[in-house]
């Protein structure tokens, strides 16, 4: 099993987790998946979405610095993490948490350290 595969794996462990995929922040091209791909959504649907915000944000505030996106319904959590590199294109944690199981903030926070992880 490769690195990532036991990064995404391990992402599983949290709290409330049922999905998370790796997902190139300007292509929308899979880099990882482990879970329940049915609680996600399309790759490149997510990296649309985080690259609209983006666009949004730059023409209203000047900043294009996106850290990362929190969508919340009635059943679910959606995380998107960016996840900058040091050379090429930041890719997009997305993880999807079931929203009666878990705390928001502390599975950021355990999102945000696994991001941090995968290429430290």
């Amino acid at each position: 099993m490769s690195e990532l595969a036991m990064a995404m794996r391990r992402l599983l462990d949290c709290q409330g987790v049922s999905a998370a995929m790796l997902v190139d922040g300007t292509t929308g091209l899979e880099y990882g998946f482990d879970g329940d791909r049915s609680a996600l959504p399309r790759a490149a649907d997510s990296c649309d979405d985080a690259r609209r915000i983006s666009d949004t944000l730059e023409v209203a505030t000047g900043e294009v610095e996106l850290e990362n996106i929190t969508v919340t319904t009635t059943q679910c959590h959606y995380l998107t993490r960016v996840v900058p590199r040091e050379r090429g294109d930041s890719l997009l944690l997305v993880v999807a948490l079931a929203r009666e199981s878990t705390n928001l903030a502390l599975a950021t926070r355990q999102i945000d350290d696994h991001a941090r992880q995968l290429f430290a």
